[in-house]
């Protein structure tokens, strides 16, 4: 497990999270959020993030500061905001303590007591998905239990959570399962920009083979010699072979380090037909 430095909510967060199976997505790949799909997080994973805030999500954020605040006071214990990240896993805690056993999970529900978060706590329960969210933070932070909080503005019912070890393993298999499915694309966007590729790249290799016979027959015009006319010229040019400097290496200077003279890397996309359709 790894404490990451980032501000929750901004780009770099919004960034680490990509790659990373959260904690907040765990219900929606296992079917039972009802907030969030399988298929919005899929878009997420996939970079393509149409995410807004909604009226709902930003009282949520104003008011988590306060519920814990509120909280703290009560206990007498400070809880820090932070990012955990293990293994690939990921969770942004509202809250932890100084001796990392004790999350504290805040929910803000706009209906406030009026809300079924409210009325669940309440009766010291947790409903399905919340349950799958805190027991996703416990498996990445090592936490052995967690606070879960709900505020209506002024105050809070809260209910404890014991780490379950056991169920942690139903949340790796979801992940082990969802992860493919986000490379696999079927929907219909990205099913017109492949037959796009795919006729392009039909029509450039007709092109290219055109091209290398047209070479050819200029080549066999010219006799092994120069030739030009209507806009076209052919040369014979001969250059000497290039230094094999891997096998200079490998032969002469087997213990010089060559990572000091290693040039920056660079990224590129590989894009090609797949053999298994």
């Amino acid at each position: 497990m790894k404490r990451v430095d980032l501000e929750q909510g901004s780009d770099q967060w919004l960034a680490w999270r990509r790659d990373k199976a959260m904690a907040s997505e765990t219900a929606a790949i296992m079917g039972i959020s009802p907030y969030q799909s399988a298929e919005k997080i899929r878009k997420l994973k996939r970079g393509i993030d149409n995410t807004y805030v909604t009226n709902a999500m930003q009282y949520g954020t104003d008011e988590e500061p306060k519920a814990r605040e509120a909280y703290e006071e009560a206990v007498g214990e400070p809880f820090v905001a932070a990012c955990f990240e293990a293994d690939g896993y990921g969770a942004s805690v509202d809250g932890i303590d100084m001796s990392g056993d004790t999350l504290l999970e805040i929910k803000c529900p706009v209906k406030g007591k009026e809300s079924e978060r409210w009325q669940t706590v309440a009766e010291d329960g947790i409903d399905d998905h919340d349950y799958v969210q805190v027991q996703h933070q416990m498996m990445v932070t090592g936490a052995k239990q967690t606070r879960f909080l709900v505020w209506d503005g002024s105050e809070y019912v809260v209910t404890t959570v014991p780490a379950n070890p056991e169920f942690w393993e139903k949340i790796r298999e979801a992940w082990d399962a969802f992860w493919p499915t986000v490379q696999q694309r079927d929907d219909e966007e990205w099913q017109q920009a492949a037959e796009m590729y795919r006729k392009a790249k039909q029509i450039a290799e007709e092109a290219n083979s055109a091209l290398d016979e047209a070479k050819a027959n200029l080549v066999r015009l010219t006799g092994g010699s120069y030739s030009s006319g209507h806009g076209v010229e052919v040369l014979k040019v001969e250059r000497k072979g290039s230094v094999d400097w891997k096998k200079v290496q490998k032969e002469h200077l087997p213990d010089v380090d060559l990572e000091p003279y290693r040039k920056d890397g660079s990224e590129f996309y590989q894009v090609k037909e797949s053999k298994d359709e």
